[in-house]
């Protein structure tokens, strides 16, 4: 059985709220299922943006901003533990354009300190929202007591912090996310920290100067660095030739699938596939009659066609030919296929 939840706030806390889902941040196409727990020492933060507040309450607000950076969203339901208090509570956190980190710090811990109780579950906030058995109502759960390494079923993430260690964990799936994106979510949070605590009257939204242990490889790292974090996907100069690579290490496996009639309500879907081989030749086809056409470098190509194999096809090839590719739209009444090379004579 589910034990009960608590409302934090007012009563129609969740009334205009949108649900938010976490994205998948695994890498992977077919990524493992099993725990994983990242951990990560958090400095003591001298003073808190305004006296008085719970710096909790900041790692509330952090935690809400780091989140919505990912999931794109200013409004973010998070699910609350202490370790007076034995209950879980909903809190909401929702900042606009213009709110400071001191504004929301303090609005969240007023809601947090004269919290207004009334016993529901998961599943009566699930039926509120309209959500399936599957669907997470909260998008995390954030502990603030000893560290407990156990994710729930009930929440896809789980943040919890132990205030005598300072130390701030990330419990998750394998399936949600890499465990080198954990690390980076964590590091996230620990600057946005740090920075609300000094810069009290900056804007939420604006996304402040981070240290490069929270950059991507892409920002910070080699070359080397970038293929050993990727070393199934080597660099290229030229994206086509990504194409060309999978072309020789895997011919045969299928580089795009079209369908037709793609629709929920059919069992059955039928489709057309084409292998990185022969995706790779008649690209190079297309290539070759635009280049005997008369195309020049960074020549421009309208394309019309519908968006199925042939049309993949022609994209890359008008990129392999050195020409830059225009998607024109046909006309309402007519149905019609053309490519035109468009020189530019000025």
């Amino acid at each position: 059985m589910t034990s009960p939840t608590f409302f934090y706030g007012t009563w129609n806390c969740l009334e205009g709220y949108s649900f938010t889902e976490w994205p998948d941040l695994s890498t992977d196409r077919s990524p493992p299922n099993y725990a994983q727990k990242t951990s990560k020492y958090i400095p003591p933060i001298e003073s808190c943006p305004r006296n008085g507040s719970s710096k909790n309450t900041l790692f509330l607000v952090a935690i809400a901003r780091t989140i919505g950076a990912y999931c794109r969203t200013s409004d973010v339901l998070l699910a609350i533990q202490t370790s007076h208090d034995s209950s879980t509570g909903l809190l909401r956190i929702t900042w606009d354009g213009e709110r400071l980190w001191d504004e929301l710090i303090h609005e969240v811990d007023t809601v947090i300190q004269g919290k207004y109780k009334h016993p529901t579950s998961i599943a009566t906030v699930r039926e509120i929202l309209s959500l399936a058995d599957y669907q997470h109502p909260c998008i995390a759960l954030c502990r603030f007591d000893k560290v407990n390494s156990q994710v729930t079923g009930d929440y896809p993430i789980v943040f919890a912090f132990s205030p005598s260690s300072s130390c701030l964990e990330l419990l998750s799936s394998t399936s949600a996310m890499h465990p080198t994106v954990s690390t980076q979510i964590l590091a996230q949070v620990s600057d946005l920290i740090r920075y609300a605590s000094q810069h009290t009257s900056a804007k939420v939204s604006a996304t402040p100067d981070l240290s490069p242990e929270v950059l991507s490889i892409y920002e910070k790292g080699s070359d080397e660095d970038i293929i050993a974090a990727y070393p199934h996907l080597s660099p290229v100069k030229f994206a086509p030739e990504y194409l060309t690579q999978r072309s020789h290490d895997m011919p045969q496996e299928t580089a795009l699938r079209w369908y037709s009639n793609l629709s929920l309500d059919s069992p059955e879907l039928s489709f057309e596939s084409i292998s990185y081989l022969e995706f790779h030749k008649k690209s190079n086809q297309i290539a070759r009659w635009l280049l005997s056409l008369g195309l020049e470098q960074e020549g421009r190509v309208a394309v019309c066609l519908d968006r199925n194999l042939v049309f993949h096809t022609v994209m890359i090839g008008v990129m392999r030919a050195g020409g830059c590719y225009v998607p024109v739209s046909s006309f309402p009444f007519y149905h019609y296929t053309f490519l035109m090379i468009v020189q530019d004579r000025s």
